[in-house]
């Protein structure tokens, strides 16, 4: 019975915590998505070959965009 109402709780706390999470992902995508297109333009107008932009760029903003989530994600568990 015990794990039962464990379940439950646990079902009700992910469900309050999930929209939210999921909103403030969504806002975070966005602006990383923003900002990447930014410097990626930036980086092509420098005469940088496409190449070396887009692997520069996208690991940035990859590491950028986890390290932010993870900040995200400590604040609602």
């Amino acid at each position: 019975m015990f794990v039962g109402l464990f379940l439950i709780d646990t079902f009700c706390l992910f469900q309050l915590v999930h929209l939210p999470y999921q909103t403030k992902l969504g806002h975070i995508q966005s602006k990383t998505l923003d900002d990447f297109k930014k410097v990626f333009d930036k980086s092509l107008e420098r005469e940088e070959s496409f190449d070396i932009a887009d692997f520069d760029c996208t690991q940035s903003f990859m590491l950028k965009f986890d390290k932010i989530c993870e900040g995200i994600l400590s604040k609602f568990v």
